[in-house]
């Protein structure tokens, strides 16, 4: 049985910060994503920094955590656990590593994008304006009814999202399912439908940042996602749409010509 830690305010408020951060540490390094001295010194580091150990903290005051399990995800910008919240429903703990260089690169993804024309200078902003870019971007695709993680709430670098999966397990991602023309296709239309309805581009899709649970896919992964009027929309969706014709290529799947699907879900008339 996974180790859980309650982050009830008695909890946090009877000891000092650094102890709490040695308890939420303690379970990462029982974690299977953290089994070397080198990954527990980097997740001490990256993830539970101070401002981000009082955001959860406040998430979990305002009745939306009740206490952490363990990683089920972790990448080079970011970890998610798998949160539990006070009625004992799943909760996807998304959290932007403040620390981590990477989110330099993503400037081409927020300059030009009409929503986010102020963006303050240093690390932290940067990020924290990542994840809230994130979470808008979920609102948008989530309220035009493309089939991702219901967006909760964020704060700063924290982003609570619908769990996909059960008991701390994820969905399987599309790389790791069968997948066959039918998939092809909704997929297909997925990113046509986000275009069309949701006026966004995903801008980092790929077999990756889609699951597929019971035959249907989930995007996932919006923090890339620019509006239709970035002067780089055109550029990402194509990308996009290589990666996706490259995967089922790869898979026996035949693929519909990418000019072709660039002309019918952004003409070059657009």
């Amino acid at each position: 049985m996974s180790k859980k830690y309650d982050l009830g305010q008695g909890d946090l408020e009877g000891m000092a910060l650094h102890r709490f951060q040695r308890k939420l540490f303690k379970y990462e390094k029982e974690s299977r994503f953290l089994t070397h001295e080198r990954d527990r010194i980097q997740a001490r580091e990256e993830v539970f920094d101070k401002n981000t150990l009082m955001n959860i903290y406040d998430l979990s005051r305002r009745g939306f955590i009740s206490y952490l399990n363990g990683v089920v995800k972790a990448g080079k910008e970011s970890r998610v656990y798998w949160g539990v919240k006070p009625d004992d429903s799943d909760v996807a703990v998304k959290i932007h590593l403040v620390s981590n260089a990477e989110f330099k690169k993503r400037m081409n993804y927020i300059a030009g994008d009409p929503r986010f024309t102020r963006i303050k200078k240093g690390m932290a902003n940067l990020v924290n304006l990542w994840a809230n870019k994130e979470f808008k971007n979920l609102r948008a695709a989530y309220d035009n009814g493309i089939p991702v993680p219901e967006p909760i709430t964020v704060k700063k670098n924290v982003v609570l999202m619908e769990f996909m999966g059960k008991n701390g397990v994820s969905s399987p991602l599309l790389v790791e399912s069968e997948v066959n023309d039918s998939d092809y296709n909704r997929l297909i239309k997925l990113v046509e439908k986000l275009f069309s309805k949701s006026n966004l581009v995903h801008a980092d899709l790929s077999e990756y940042n889609v699951f597929k649970s019971n035959d249907k896919l989930i995007m996932l992964d919006f923090g890339s996602a620019v509006d239709i009027s970035h002067p780089m929309a055109r550029e990402f969706l194509r990308r996009d749409l290589y990666n996706i014709n490259r995967f089922f290529i790869r898979r026996g799947v035949n693929v519909i010509e990418i000019d072709n699907l660039m002309e019918m879900i952004m003409p070059n008339d657009f």
